[in-house]
C-alpha cells in the first residue's frame, strides 16, 4: 500500500529538486564517498555466465545523482528532423502493469510537465529492465546475450546497445518495445515508466504459456550408449482351502544406442525354473521421423479368421513423412497403431469373458487399476476412451468377482482406428518375422509361421486420409483404411478392413454430432455391431437409446448429474427389452459417499462415512458398509468395516498406507475381510488381501503381491514403480554438487546439493513441480520424452555464495535410461568498490576487468557515475585488475576458500 504512494510523492519532488539544482547551483565536488554496501549493480557487462537482475541502488539520492562538471547534458538528435532534444538524468519509478517493480531509478529523458518528450529515445539502464521484467542473462560463446523470463526468450547483441557515461549500458524505450516486445508508457502523475509485458497475467500457478525451447549454443550433455537401468522381480502368493500357489515375473530394462531394451520372463512356478518362459525381448528406437522395433511386438494388422493370431517376433519400421507423431506417455513397448497417429486419440479395449467375471484393466505390471467392470449376460467387456498411454495394458479376469483368486491375464486387445493426417503427409510401415508357439515348460518356444506385411497411409486432404496394405499371415490378405471428417458436415468416419476372398474383419466407427445436445454413434467390430443415440434433455440429464447385435436387444437409459455445495449425484441407468436393469451410481452428501452398480447377474453397493471432519474422500479414515448379491443361488454378503488411506502418496500415486479391516456375514458364512497396501518401503510394491468369506464361497482365501525393484543405473531403491515407462521415455539424473577444489569433477567428500530443487531447475522453460521428480540421496531423477531438452538453473535456488560454472545445458534424452548431468557448484565471490583517479575523484563509465591468472575469460564491469563497479561470479584464484586496459592499485586480488564472499576494493588509477 505504501510503495505506490511513496513513488507518487517522492519521484516528482526529486525531479523538481534535481532540475532546480542544475539551474541555480554550482556543481559541488563529492565530499563523501558512498560505500559498496550503499550501491548496487550498474555494470551490465560483468561477464558472468548467468546473471539474475540486480537490486537497484539504495544509496541516498543526494550522493548518487550529483552530476560531475565534465558530464554535460546529452543531446539526442530527433530522427524526424526536429531540433535536438536535450535529455537529462531523471529519477523515475518503474511500474510493471499497475504494480511498482523497483524503487526510484535514474533514466535519461525529458518531459514538459505534462507528458514525456520523445519517449521512444529515453534511455533506461539494462539492469533496470532486467530487474523489472525478471530477466535472466546467459552470455553465450558468441558474446550474445540470451535473455529469459517466464514469458520471453530472445537473443541480444550487447554491442548494439547504448553505452551511456552515467547510466552504463542502456536500452532505449524503442529497443524495449521492438526487441523485447514490451509496450512502454510514461505516467506523469506517478512520474514513472510503465512496462506492460504481453505475458503478464498468463502465468497462473502451474500453467505456463508455450515458449520456444532454444538449445543452440549451449553445451550438449550426451546420453550413455548402454545402461542397465532397472530390475524388478514380481512375486505372487495366493491360496484357498489349504491349497497354496506361487508365481512370478522377472523384468529388466535399459538403454542401448539411443533406444531401449526390455526383457521379461514369466515364472509359472516361482521356485521351479523348469516352468519359466521368455515373455518379451524387445529393442525399440523411436524418433520423430522413424521407428525401429526388433523382437517381440504386436502386429500392425488385425487378426482375422484364418490367420495365426500368434505372438509376433520380428522387425518393424515406421517411416513418417511430413509430420511428428503425438507422444503418448505411459508403460509398455512398441505400439505400431499409435505411432502412426498424428493426434492423441482415445482407444477402446474390448473382449469376451464369461458373465459375472470381474474384469480389471491394469497398467504398469498391475500396479494401477485403470478401470474395472463386471461382465453382464452379453459376455462382452469394453473399456472406452482409454487415455493414449503407449504400450501393453493388461486385462485381469477374476472368476465370479473373487479378487483373491488367481486371475486370468490377457494382453489388452485394442480397437485403434486410423486418425487424420494433414494433407500431403504420410506414413509407411513394414514388418517381417515369424509367429511364436510356446508350449508348456518351454523357455523360448518355436518360430513356425512366416509373417510379413506393409501398409501406406496418406493424407489426401485435411478431411480425408486413406491407407492400403498387404499382409502374409498364413494366407495373403489386404488392408484398407479410411478416415473422413469433412468441414461441411458434423460427421466423422473411421474404418479398417482386413481380409481376403474367404475372410474379412471390419472395424468401423461413425459419429454424427450436429450439436453438443445430440450425438449418434454407430460401431462395428468382430464381436458385435452397436448403435447409440444420446440427447441432452436438460442440464444434468442425458437420455439415450441403443442396441447391439450380440444381445439382439434394445437398450434405453439415462445419465444424470446434480451438484450443490454439500451434495452431488452422478449415475446412469439402462433398461433392456430383455427386462434387464443395469445401473451405476456415485453420490456424496456431506461426509457420506454411496457407490452402487449392478446388472441382471449381480449387485455391489458400498456406503462410506468419513470419520475425519472434512469431505476429502481420497484420504482419511472411513466407516464402510457393503452389500453384494449374486443372482445365481440368491447369494449375498454384508460387510462392515474400517478403511484408511494416508494423506501422503508416492510419486507414482500409490498411497503410503491403504488399509481395510472388516467382518462379513452372508449366505455362504461369516469371516474376517482385510487388505493392506503400502508404498512406504523404497523399491517395494506390497499388497495383501485376506477374505474369510466371499459372496460365492465360505472358504477363506488370500493373496500377497510383492514386487521389489531397483534403479540399477544409479544404485537406488526408488519409490516410483513406473519403471516400465522407460521403455518409451528417458530421463535426467541431475547431480548438482559443491565443487570445493574447483576441478569440475565430483571428488570424495564433495556433497550433493539437493535442496530447493523446485527453485533450482527449469526444464524446457517450465519449473519443476514436486510430483514430477524424485529426490534420492545421489541425485534428482526426472522422466522426459526422448529428444534434446533444455535444463536451466535458476539463481533463486543457488546456495549462498555458490555459483554453477554453467547455468544452461542442452541434454540428450534417450529412451531406456537416465542421462547423468553433473553440475559443479563452486564458491562465488563478488569484488566491488570504487574507481578513483589520481586526485581521488570517482571515474564514471570506466571498464573494469578481473583477468584470471590461470587463464580464461575476464570478468567485466562498467562503473556508474559514482565510480562504483561490481565484479561477480569470481572463483578461487588470483585475478589481475585492470581499468580501461591499464594497471591500477592494487594490481591483483587473491580469493581462497577462507575469503569473505564480498570483497570491497577501491581501485586507484596511476598518475
Amino acid at each position: 500500500m505504501l510503495a505506490p504512494l511513496r513513488m507518487v510523492l517522492v519521484a516528482p519532488c526529486l525531479g523538481f529538486l534535481l532540475a532546480l539544482g542544475h539551474a541555480i547551483l554550482p556543481q559541488p565536488a563529492l565530499t563523501q564517498e558512498p560505500t559498496v554496501s550503499d550501491a548496487t549493480h550498474d555494470a551490465p557487462g560483468d561477464g558472468s555466465a548467468v546473471e539474475a537482475a540486480s537490486p537497484q541502488p539504495q544509496t541516498p539520492l543526494a550522493q548518487e545523482v550529483i552530476p560531475e562538471a565534465s558530464a554535460p547534458e546529452a543531446e539526442i538528435p530527433n530522427g524526424d528532423g526536429v531540433d535536438a532534444v536535450a535529455f537529462d538524468l531523471l529519477p523515475v519509478g518503474i511500474l510493471v502493469g499497475d504494480r511498482p517493480r523497483t524503487d526510484v531509478v535514474l533514466v535519461r529523458g525529458a518531459d514538459n510537465g505534462l507528458e514525456a518528450v520523445a519517449l521512444e529515445r529515453w534511455l533506461v539502464p539494462v539492469e533496470v529492465v532486467m530487474q523489472a521484467l525478471q530477466l535472466q542473462r546467459t552470455v553465450l560463446d558468441s558474446g550474445e546475450w540470451e535473455l529469459r523470463s517466464p514469458g520471453l526468450v530472445i537473443r541480444l547483441n550487447p554491442d548494439e546497445l547504448v553505452m551511456d557515461p552515467d547510466l552504463g549500458l542502456a536500452m532505449s524505450v524503442a529497443d524495449i518495445e521492438q526487441r523485447l516486445g514490451v509496450p512502454v508508457s510514461f505516467e506523469i502523475a506517478n512520474y514513472a515508466l510503465r512496462l506492460d509485458p504481453p505475458w503478464a497475467g498468463q502465468f497462473r500457478r502451474g500453467q505456463f504459456a508455450d515458449q520456444p525451447v532454444i538449445t543452440e549454443g549451449l553445451p550438449v550433455v550426451p546420453s550413455e550408449s548402454f545402461t542397465a537401468t532397472a530390475v524388478a522381480q514380481r512375486m505372487d502368493f495366493f491360496g484357498s482351502n489349504g491349497v497354496n500357489n506361487d508365481q512370478g515375473q522377472f523384468t529388466a530394462l535399459g538403454g542401448l544406442l539411443g533406444g531401449s531394451w526390455f526383457f521379461r520372463m514369466n515364472q509359472q512356478d516361482l521356485f521351479d525354473s523348469g516352468t519359466w518362459s521368455l515373455s518379451e525381448l524387445q529393442y525399440l528406437n523411436q524418433s520423430d521421423g522413424a521407428d525401429y522395433a526388433l523382437g517381440s511386438q504386436p502386429t500392425f494388422w488385425p487378426s482375422v479368421n484364418g490367420t495365426s493370431g500368434q505372438p509376433f517376433w520380428g522387425v518393424t519400421t515406421i517411416q513418417r513423412f511430413g509430420y511428428v507423431p503425438a507422444f503418448f506417455s505411459g508403460s509398455g513397448g512398441f505400439s505400431p497403431s499409435l505411432r502412426q497417429q498424428a493426434d492423441v486419440v482415445g482407444r477402446t479395449i474390448q473382449g469376451e469373458a464369461p458373465p459375472n467375471t470381474l474384469v480389471q484393466l491394469t497398467l504398469n505390471f498391475r500396479s494401477n487399476v485403470i478401470a474395472e467392470t463386471l461382465v453382464d449376460s452379453s459376455g462382452i467387456y469394453r473399456f472406452e476412451n482409454i487415455p493414449g498411454n503407449t504400450g501393453r495394458y493388461e486385462v485381469l479376469l477374476f472368476p465370479n468377482g473373487q479378487l483373491t483368486a488367481e486371475p486370468e491375464v490377457r494382453p489388452a486387445t485394442f480397437s485403434t482406428l486410423p486418425s487424420r493426417l494433414s494433407a500431403g503427409t504420410s506414413a509407411l510401415v513394414a514388418s517381417v518375422g515369424a509367429g511364436r508357439v510356446l508350449r508348456p515348460n518351454e523357455f523360448l518356444g518355436d518360430f513356425e509361421t512366416v509373417m510379413a506385411g506393409a501398409s501406406y497411409r496418406y493424407g489426401v486432404s485435411d478431411e480425408l486420409t486413406l491407407g492400403a496394405g498387404v499382409v502374409q499371415d498364413r494366407s495373403l490378405f489386404g488392408l484398407g483404411e479410411l478416415f473422413y471428417e469433412p468441414d461441411w458436415a458434423p460427421i466423422r468416419l473411421a474404418a479398417t478392413l482386413a481380409g481376403g476372398a474367404n475372410q474379412v474383419a471390419v472395424n468401423a466407427d461413425f459419429t454424427y454430432e450436429p450439436s453438443t445436445a445430440f450425438r449418434l454413434d454407430l460401431n462395428t467390430d468382430p464381436f458385435s455391431s452397436r448403435f447409440l443415440a444420446s440427447w441432452q434433455a436438460m442440464p444434468g440429464l442425458r437420455l439415450r437409446l441403443g442396441g447391439n447385435s450380440r444381445e439382439n436387444a434394445l437398450i434405453a437409459g439415462a445419465s444424470f448429474f446434480y451438484s450443490t455445495f454439500d451434495f452431488n449425484v452422478n449415475g446412469s441407468v439402462d433398461y433392456t427389452t430383455d427386462n434387464f436393469l443395469r445401473w451405476s451410481l456415485l453420490s456424496r452428501f456431506d461426509r457420506a459417499e454411496l457407490r452402487s452398480f449392478g446388472n441382471e447377474l449381480s449387485t455391489n453397493n458400498e456406503l462410506n462415512v468419513k470419520l475425519n471432519n472434512d469431505r476429502n474422500f481420497t484420504q482419511g479414515h472411513f466407516m464402510r458398509l457393503g452389500y453384494e448379491t449374486q443372482a445365481a443361488g440368491a447369494n449375498n454378503l454384508v460387510t462392515l468395516g474400517w478403511r484408511y488411506r494416508s494423506p501422503g502418496r508416492a510419486i507414482d500415486g500409490r498411497y503410503f498406507w491403504e488399509m481395510d479391516l472388516g467382518y462379513g456375514l452372508g449366505s455362504q458364512g461369516n469371516g474376517v475381510v482385510a487388505s493392506l497396501g503400502t508404498a512406504i518401503l523404497p523399491g517395494v510394491v506390497l499388497r495383501a488381501r485376506y477374505d474369510g468369506v466371499s459372496v460365492l464361497s465360505g472358504n477363506d482365501s488370500y493373496r500377497i503381491e510383492l514386487v521389489p525393484f531397483i534403479n540399477t543405473q544409479a544404485g537406488v531403491w526408488s519409490q516410483d514403480s513406473r519403471y516400465d515407462y522407460l521403455r518409451q521415455e528417458g530421463g535426467l539424473w541431475i547431480q548438482p554438487f559443491l565443487d570445493r577444489n574447483g576441478n569440475g569433477q565430483r571428488d570424495d567428500g564433495e556433497p550433493l546439493y539437493l535442496d530447493n530443487a523446485e527453485l533450482l531447475f527449469v526444464v524446457d522453460n517450465q519449473p519443476l513441480l514436486p510430483n514430477q521428480f524424485e529426490r534420492q540421496a545421489n541425485g534428482i531423477f526426472l522422466r522426459l520424452p526422448p529428444g534434446l531438452h533444455r535444463l536451466d538453473l535458476d539463481p533463486a535456488g543457488f546456495p549462498i555464495d555458490g555459483q554453477p560454472s554453467q547455468t544452461a545445458y542442452a541434454v540428450e534424452v534417450t529412451s531406456g535410461s537416465y542421462t547423468p548431468v553433473p553440475i559443479p557448484i563452486t564458491r562465488a565471490f563478488t569484488v566491488a568498490g570504487r574507481v578513483l583517479d589520481a586526485e581521488g575523484n570517482p571515474v564514471a563509465g570506466a571498464r573494469v576487468e578481473a583477468i584470471p591468472q590461470n587463464g580464461g575469460g575476464p570478468r567485466l564491469s562498467v562503473t556508474n557515475r559514482a565510480g562504483i563497479y561490481y565484479l561477480e561470479d569470481l572463483r578461487t584464484g588470483t585475478y589481475q585488475l585492470r581499468v580501461n586496459g591499464s594497471p591500477v592499485q592494487p594490481s591483483d586480488v587473491t580469493l581462497t576458500d577462507m575469503s569473505e564472499g564480498l570483497q570491497e576494493i577501491n581501485l586507484r588509477l596511476a598518475d
